[in-house]
């Protein structure tokens, strides 16, 4: 089933956090670093987040 169209890469990926924000899912194991990762990249942080992913946004905001 659809539920959303875009054109872009950028829209895209804001269906795809709605998604599962909406229907109150929680990220598969193995992408749940990189999810957590670019909800911070795009500001929606979780008050608590992975220590590798933090190091990983720590150390990329620094270059």
């Amino acid at each position: 089933m659809k539920i959303c169209e875009t054109e872009t890469l950028t829209d895209a990926f804001e269906c795809l956090l709605a998604a599962y924000y909406c229907f109150n899912m929680t990220y598969p194991k193995n992408i749940l670093n990189t999810m957590t990762f670019l909800e911070k990249l795009v500001g929606l942080e979780k008050k608590r987040i992975p220590r590798r992913v933090a190091t990983f946004y720590t150390q990329l905001k620094s270059m």
